[in-house]
């Protein structure tokens, strides 16, 4: 008996250490990816934004349920699966933040997961700035590569071979469930600050930078990938009562267009966001004209959109055009340039006096998606009808960020370089080279001009490797700042020249006094970090709100006052002051911007929603309220205001999403209506884009398929031939030179050979040896390897004269083929490849393997290759 009992008694503590052991082996698992989750979202918080602050609990609390779930899928498998995937859901999450983090450092702002593509562009088209950015930032990285190495280190210990029995998954997914109920609950009803954050969290219409501060990484992207897999879901477009109660304007005291009825508009349409625009903007008030309206009438108007322009590097001494322009005519002494990278949106802010949409679906497509579009009020389009010759330019590649479609859309005559613009190009190019090659397209003319031009020279990054930094460089050698910030004045210098010399031959050609030259940034210079920003500038500034303060240079050398304006002002607000000031008739209601010398209500407006008053300083990201001395703000105030602000971004976006003026006026003549916007569907990032958008539009390369390049399909021998022959305006040739059995080997497909695009550059390639009998790639439908192209580009740059293509001995002697057979001339066309950069080299080997799939030449590989090949004058 007693015997049974000491048994029972054993089995029973027994049972207990096991049930002990149980629950600290559940605890430990929870614990482990919890904590790993919750340090990467504290980690890369910190990191990014800086600080250590409130907004760092709800990225903590997902960081925990991510955690959670991560428990829970690995303790479901065998022990080697348990490890395999414990790795593989780490790395992912490391890897992701290792991404924000460099995106950050690079841009300024956080990558959405729609984006995904673009950060591989970073690594790809921004090679040599990310590897600086990473040895930069190199303690963050390995920091945010230390979750890796604990759970290494873990199962190096024989950490993770058990699994979750029934009750500890239940457990587990229940945590998971109540901590995912209860983060919601708090959000959404905790206090009206916490209101705002479930809005960020639920509304499709959030941007990711704003996301990333207030719910991290793991919400973000749950958000993001929720919205791809089963749609964006709702998004909050309401537009609130406007400024003031429906009326009638008279058009010689306010800037408004007098045919215009919107109560009479809504009334017309069926389509509910078109009629509620119409109703909103029935109320709003519109600018009152001025004492400057219409004083620089008729006169010619050059703009520049000066790449990642500072006010900092202006000083009389080294910049004594820029300083006299900024510190006359009409000088604005609180304007912001409203972006922090993405010129893109800096350029569609400035041109059209909207906002772009800068949510994660549409993060980089809104001028994209404006072609097509009536645009009245661009300078292009509205000067138009005033018998205004209007030409832009860019000194880079016309297709990059779709120009050649976006810029006739608004009334320009667009030129960029090997498309109206003779000039060589580098890595930044010229802008006094653009300029000299330029001016003389118009200024010669009789009748009034307006030129625009995006500069390219200030682009990052800041090192002596920067053609224009390189250009400049002695004559910053002795400022008194870092390497990276004299290699930052130094390429800008080049705006500094171009402004001089555009501005002797308008005072040669007797125009300047009749011209008005304006300038203002893109973005600020994200390729500088706040600490060289602030060496910069000569003090710590406020990098909140202090790095936009920027020049919107309004010069009118004919003027003979020069007029000091205090009001606080932003990118939107440029065009609407240009229109008053040369007597353009507008529509102000119909602008997020309004004219700067007008009354009326003023801000400073940032992209992410903050704002400047004269009386306060609004951070959106914070909720921070920032009075001027002696100020008081009170809730109703501060929500008026930013209500204010906020319908300024919907209407923007609603403008944009219904091609609403084009609603306002149906009867409106347009000489140009963009066409299709992108003739492919399957563009992944906007350098992707430009690049097959370069060679499609010259007709090099045809569409894979309807709406489809096809970047990731296989290119063949018939693509490149094609390309080549085109290149060459196809020159005449026959079939005779086919081999025999060419034509016979497809008696099944003979048809479909001859009616192929391929079948006259085939014919063509035999021909002038672009391709033999010999050739293993013989067949035009033969997919290219590696040393298939590279055959092919030694072969077309002799046949093109493109260079010297000879081979030195000493080159050849030292090309390792790893015993791979390679003919002769195989081994020749690797060694010139290798050595002018088509192709890079590994050290196995494996990169000459024709067997291999990832040794394939895909569409977009042979498409960058083409670029480099013919036109490396634009390869950006």
């Amino acid at each position: 008996m007693k015997n049974e009992m000491k048994k029972t008694e054993k089995q029973s503590c027994s049972e207990k250490s096991r049930l002990g052991g149980d629950l600290w082996f559940w605890i430990g698992r929870l614990f482990l990816f919890c904590g790993l989750s919750v340090y990467l979202e504290l980690a890369l918080h910190i990191f990014v934004f800086r600080a250590v602050d409130s907004h760092i609990f709800y990225p903590m609390l997902f960081g925990v349920m991510a955690g959670a779930a991560s428990a829970v899928l690995v303790s479901l498998l065998p022990r080697v699966a348990q490890r395999v995937l414990a790795v593989l859901l780490v790395l992912i999450q490391c890897l992701f933040a290792e991404t924000q983090l460099i995106y950050h450092a690079v841009f300024g702002g956080m990558m959405p997961v729609s984006q995904l593509a673009m950060g591989g562009g970073v690594i790809t088209e921004f090679f040599s700035q990310t590897v600086y950015t990473i040895r930069q930032n190199l303690v963050q990285v390995l920091l945010l590569l230390l979750p890796l190495a604990v759970l290494v280190l873990v199962m190096l210990r024989k950490g993770l071979r058990r699994r979750f029995n029934g009750r500890q998954i239940l457990g587990a997914l229940a945590l998971l469930i109540v901590l995912a109920a209860g983060t919601g609950l708090v959000m959404r009803f905790a206090c009206s600050h916490t209101v705002r954050v479930w809005r960020v969290f639920s509304d499709a219409g959030t941007s990711a930078d704003l996301s990333y501060r207030h719910v991290g990484m793991t919400a973000t992207t749950m958000r993001e990938l929720t919205g791809i897999i089963f749609g964006e879901g709702k998004r909050d477009n309401t537009l609130t009562a406007s400024d003031g109660a429906a009326r009638s304007y008279d058009p010689d005291t306010w800037n408004v267009l007098p045919q215009l009825d919107f109560q009479a508009l809504a009334d017309s349409t069926d389509n509910e966001a078109l009629a509620q625009l119409d109703r909103y903007f029935a109320g709003v008030e519109p600018t009152r004209k001025n004492a400057f309206t219409g004083c620089l009438k008729g006169y010619n108007v050059i703009f520049l959109c000066a790449e990642s322009y500072s006010p900092m590097f202006v000083t009389p001494e080294l910049t004594p055009t820029l300083y006299r322009m900024s510190h006359s005519s009409f000088v604005f002494e609180n304007y912001y340039g409203s972006y922090t990278y993405m010129t893109t949106n800096g350029e569609y802010t400035a041109c059209l006096g909207l906002y772009p949409d800068m949510t994660r679906s549409k993060f980089l497509s809104s001028f994209n998606a404006s072609v097509g579009h009536y645009l009245p009020f661009c300078l292009g389009t509205a000067l138009k009808q005033y018998g205004y010759t209007t030409l832009a330019y860019h000194n880079n590649n016309g297709e990059f960020y779709n120009r050649s479609q976006t810029h006739p859309n608004m009334g320009y005559d667009f030129r960029a370089v090997g498309t109206g613009l003779d000039m060589t190009i580098q890595k930044p190019a010229s802008d006094l080279e653009m300029m000299k090659a330029s001016v003389d397209q118009y200024i010669n003319q009789d009748n009034p001009f307006h030129v625009y031009y995006m500069t390219y020279s200030g682009h990052y990054h800041y090192t002596w490797g920067n053609a224009m930094s390189a250009k400049h460089r002695e004559e910053v050698e002795n400022l008194p700042y870092s390497e990276e910030v004299k290699a930052y004045i130094a390429c800008n210098l080049e705006v500094e020249y171009a402004l001089s010399y555009l501005e002797q031959r308008l005072a040669d050609a007797g125009k300047l006094d009749r011209t008005l030259i304006v300038l203002t940034n893109d973005h600020y210079p994200y390729g500088l970090s706040p600490e060289q920003y602030n060496e910069l500038a000569g003090r710590e500034i406020d990098v909140s709100f202090e790095k936009y303060r920027n020049h919107f240079i309004c010069y009118a050398p004919g003027l003979e006052q020069t007029i000091r304006v205090k009001t606080y002002c932003s990118t939107a607000d440029i065009l609407p002051t240009i229109l008053n000031l040369l007597g353009v008739d507008y529509d102000s209601r119909l602008l997020a911007g309004s004219d700067v010398l007008s009354e009326g209500r003023h801000a400073a407006i940032l992209y992410d929603g903050s704002f400047i008053t004269d009386r306060f300083r609004y951070n959106v990201n914070t909720g921070e309220v920032i009075p001027e001395p002696g100020v008081t703000v009170d809730s109703t105030v501060l929500e008026d205001w930013k209500q204010w602000v906020e319908n300024k971004f919907t209407f923007s976006s609603e403008i944009l999403d219904t091609d609403y003026y084009a609603h306002v006026f149906p009867d409106a003549e347009r000489e140009y209506t963009g066409g299709e916007q992108i003739p492919f569907d399957d563009a992944t990032n906007v350098h992707k884009q430009s690049n097959a958008l370069f060679v499609y539009r010259r007709g090099l390369m045809d569409l894979y398929a309807e709406r489809c390049f096809g970047f990731d399909e296989a290119a063949t021998a018939g693509d490149f031939v094609t390309a080549i022959y085109r290149y060459l305006e196809s020159p005449e040739t026959s079939e005779k030179a086919l081999p025999k059995d060419y034509l016979a080997d497809r008696k099944n497909g003979l048809k479909t050979f001859r009616e192929s695009a391929s079948y006259s550059a085939v014919c063509w390639a035999f021909e002038t040896g672009l391709l033999r009998p010999s050739d293993r790639l013989a067949d035009y439908d033969a997919a290219l390897y590696n040393v298939d192209v590279s055959l092919l580009l030694h072969r077309a740059a002799a046949i093109l004269k493109l260079g010297e293509t000879a081979v030195g001995k000493e080159a050849l002697n030292a090309f390792d083929a790893h015993d791979i057979p390679l003919t002769d001339e195989e081994r020749e066309s690797m060694v010139w490849c290798t050595g002018n950069g088509y192709l890079g080299a590994d050290e196995t080997g494996d990169y000459l393997r024709p067997e291999r799939e990832e040794n394939l030449v895909t569409r977009y590989r042979l498409c960058l290759l083409l670029m480099k090949l013919l036109y490396p004058d634009v390869t950006r």
